[in-house]
């Protein structure tokens, strides 16, 4: 993050292209094979308070008082949370789609078809459990 100081600090630039900057550096290390991560709300609120300090240095000095809801409305980015969910749902559609004889196929062959759509059996591993990221932060 020091290294792009000058690009955080520099007033010619707009906030849009500080905000591709910050998806493409920063974001995409950061959320680097996310989706089979196993985050508990205290994760979940680090990692916000990190991408909430981020979002601050693309658009105010920290002489600015500015609250949080218009920095969030300012830059347009999505909550960490809300990404993670994505990705994982995205690996989900992957697996559904992959070959039954790939391992990683064995969790859809655990699903019976139901009148409701789709559920597990009792002695089966929830994945849809692991992918909620409802938690109330």
């Amino acid at each position: 993050m020091s290294s792009l100081r000058k690009v955080w600090n520099n007033g010619q630039l707009c906030v849009d292209t500080k905000v591709h900057v910050y998806s493409a550096l920063v974001q995409s290390v950061l959320l680097y094979g996310s989706q089979i991560w196993t985050l508990i709300a205290s994760d979940i609120k680090k990692l916000e308070a990190f991408h909430l300090r981020c979002k601050r240095l693309l658009c105010v000095s920290w002489r600015d008082h500015i609250t949080n809801e218009a920095i969030c409305k300012q830059t347009k980015l999505t909550s960490l949370a809300e990404l993670i969910s994505r990705r994982r749902t995205s690996l989900f559609g992957h697996i559904t789609r992959l070959d039954t004889a790939v391992p990683a196929h064995q969790y859809n062959e655990d699903f019976n078809r139901t009148e409701s759509g789709y559920q597990l059996e009792e002695t089966a591993w929830s994945f849809q459990e692991n992918m909620d990221l409802s938690y109330s932060v």
